[in-house]
């Protein structure tokens, strides 16, 4: 019988509280966007802080339904598109896709080593509007820490070999 991990709603709640408490920080623009979603891409939880515009909200969920369906980082999938020359960019796999940073997938630790993580990806975060997209990211991997860290303390500082691949490739053409 197939058993599929599924992200609960207690984790999500905790990991929005510990995004909105960062953004509270000097560095981030204080009006995030922040939504967690399953591994469908369908919502669980999400949080608006007060004065958040309108684009966060749909750039948030898009961010996470992105990473939830490649199963890797926003910045990891573009660099996929861009590492294997697609003739296209995220967009034609659909409008609900982007490659803008602050989408980070969660993964299971028996998925951190293989190469395609998709299967092992049990949801994601989509951060918006806490200032540039490497912001956004930072303040999505704070939650990324959190659930990583309730659900899989012994593996939480292990990072997903999907984020990783294509940095080699990046590497290998600038020579």
């Amino acid at each position: 019988m197939y058993e599929k991990s599924v992200l609960g709603l207690v984790e999500a709640q905790g990991a929005i509280e510990a995004m909105i408490n960062e953004c509270k920080k000097a560095e981030y623009w204080p009006y995030g966007c922040f939504a967690i979603v399953d591994s469908y891409g369908e919502l669980i939880c999400f949080a608006r802080m007060d004065g958040a515009v309108k684009q966060g909200v749909s750039m948030a969920l898009r961010k996470a339904y992105s990473s939830a369906i490649w199963g890797r980082s926003t910045t990891a999938f573009g660099k996929m598109i861009s590492a294997k020359k697609f003739r296209r960019d995220a967009s034609n796999y659909g409008t609900d896709y982007t490659t803008i940073p602050g989408g980070v997938a969660i993964i299971r630790p028996e998925g951190k080593t293989k190469r395609y993580a998709t299967p092992f990806c049990i949801g994601a975060i989509g951060v918006a509007t806490t200032g540039p997209g490497e912001l956004d990211e930072a303040v999505a991997k704070v939650g990324l820490k959190y659930i990583e860290s309730k659900l899989w303390p012994e593996s939480a500082d292990i990072v997903p070999l999907a984020e990783t691949i294509f940095d080699k490739v990046e590497q290998t053409e600038e020579r």
